[in-house]
């Protein structure tokens, strides 16, 4: 599996876990929010790298 499929199902995971923990545990929502741009910034990083 590629860098760039295990990042996007990275994203997709932490995203659904930010949604539901945010009600649950604010914390772990907030902490799952961070990985969440941590990965969308890394894929947008590498978009535009491969793109010039």
């Amino acid at each position: 599996m590629t860098k760039h499929r295990m990042l996007w199902i990275a994203l997709a995971v932490a995203a659904v876990l930010n949604a539901a923990l945010s009600t649950v545990n604010p914390l772990l929502g907030a902490v799952f929010g961070v990985i969440v741009l941590a990965c969308g910034g890394t894929l947008v990083l590498r978009h535009y790298r491969r793109r010039s």
